[in-house]
């Protein structure tokens, strides 16, 4: 007991120190502060953006010691009771983002002391077409975790939080939170099934994504046959990217260089698995001129066409789509786009963790047969996670990395990978497979690997 509690004063300790270089950090940065009030003044992140590293890393220390004295501070008993309520917090926050109550509530500050303005739960509940008794009780969870709150306790309404508003204000976060709590959810809790029907098959279509969606498909299969769901992943492809974690910012200042390198040579950018070119999108803005061709199955690159293509070109970017099946040679580019000695450039962003091992060499075999018919300066830039050893990183990082890793699992029968993982992974697809560098962004999930094609022997 008294080692708990002088561990306890410790990361108490810890605590206001952290607390109280990041309060001077906000006021050197004239960002005003947080509070737990229901007010539009109160600021969506705790520092402004662009605030120094060191002051975004004393955010993230802050919460791994505050996670870690909520540790020493639950007793065993508590342990389950605490996992009932994270599954209620999210159960509630899907059914509400599912209703999209935030959208029911007002955004303006006229409540007391210019707080956010209130609603009846009646009127709430009319409005969105759910009994009001479900919604006060389930609002009422919510509440707990910062999302939605009351005027005040006497009041019988809803008004918005800080977390509540920012959905309602930005309509890529309630589409994440609604691909998270409805599309990805039923696989998260169909892993044991899976296992029980599997063991250690490594099918890709042997998944507890295929156990939930009552399929024998693939993921990319299943997607592609349900054009609802079709919808729901790329808005969820382009609302991650607004993200910090997973901004497109950091592929393009990582490895500036060698897009100003690419965009000198006049070579291609292929975005092998691009979807619907939204990250050639960005490369191509951040560098114009850089020219790229997207490739992706025949179904994704005809929406892209569809409803992207039009748009790029009236922005004058100079990009292609194609289709292709990168478990297959790349074919003969579209006209104009033809593979030259310029040194193109292959990206494979988010792509490989999507596959077991034997399909992840067979792409890569493919990619290598491509550089080496480029020319020396051709690159392969892989934008992944590199998994860091267990207690390496910050709690808070490692547990964002640990979801992505099951996720794999769950939906890929894949996994993320280690450094040395990835170093076999390439050796396996092809020993002329060099890492050239290896760049992990500040704030971000993926690192970026570049990987040049190099058929000299390796040095002893």
């Amino acid at each position: 007991m008294t080692l708990t509690l002088s561990l306890l004063l410790a990361l108490a300790q810890r605590i206001s120190a952290h607390a109280d270089a990041l309060s001077a950090a906000a006021a050197r940065l004239a960002h005003p502060p947080r509070s737990l009030s229901p007010h539009p003044s109160n600021p969506t992140s705790l520092l402004p953006p662009g605030a120094p590293a060191a002051a975004r890393a004393e955010q993230t220390a802050l919460r791994d010691a505050l996670t870690e004295a909520q540790i020493l501070a639950t007793d065993a008993t508590e342990f389950v009771p605490e996992l009932a309520v994270a599954n209620n917090l999210f159960a509630s926050v899907r059914w509400l983002c599912h209703f999209d109550i935030p959208g029911a509530l007002p955004l303006d500050p006229g409540g007391p002391g210019g707080s956010y303005s209130s609603r009846s739960y009646a009127d709430v509940a009319k409005h969105a077409g759910v009994p009001e008794h479900q919604l006060r009780s389930i609002a009422r969870m919510a509440m707990l975790a910062g999302f939605l709150a009351e005027p005040s306790p006497d009041a019988d309404a809803l008004c918005h939080s800080r977390l509540s508003a920012a959905m309602a204000e930005q309509p890529q976060l309630l589409e994440w939170a609604r691909f998270v709590t409805s599309s990805s959810a039923p696989m998260v809790s169909r892993m044991v099934e899976a296992t029980e029907r599997w063991g250690d098959d490594r099918a890709a279509n042997h998944t507890a994504y295929a156990i939930a969606w009552d399929t024998d498909q693939t993921v990319f299969g299943h997607v592609a046959a349900h054009p609802e769901l079709q919808a729901s992943w790329a808005s969820y492809m382009r609302a991650t990217t607004q993200s910090e974690v997973m901004s497109l910012a950091h592929l393009v200042d990582a490895w500036r260089p060698g897009w100003e390198r690419l965009q000198a040579r006049r070579g291609v950018l292929v975005d092998v698995g691009g979807g619907a070119g939204h990250v050639s999108t960005a490369l191509a803005r951040a560098f114009p001129g850089l020219r790229a061709v997207v490739q992706d199955r025949r179904e994704v690159i005809e929406r892209a066409q569809r409803e992207n293509a039009p748009g790029l070109r009236a922005e004058g970017l100079p990009l292609a789509f194609q289709p292709h099946d990168f478990f297959a040679p790349q074919p003969v580019r579209p006209s104009g786009w033809d593979r030259s000695d310029a040194g193109d450039v292959y990206l494979l962003r988010q792509i490989l963790h999507d596959w077991g091992d034997e399909q992840a060499v067979l792409i890569l075999r493919h990619l290598a047969a491509a550089l080496e018919a480029s020319g020396p300066h051709a690159r392969l830039v892989i934008m992944d996670t590199i998994l860091p050893p267990p207690g390496s990183v910050s709690r808070s990082d490692e547990a964002r990395l640990r979801v992505r890793d099951l996720t794999m699992l769950q939906a890929h029968n894949a996994y993320e990978r280690s450094m040395a993982q990835w170093e076999r992974l390439l050796a396996d697809a092809h020993p002329a497979l060099r890492i050239r560098t290896t760049i992990q962004p500040f704030k971000s999930l993926m690192a970026v690997i570049e990987v040049a094609w190099d058929p000299s022997p390796p040095s002893a």
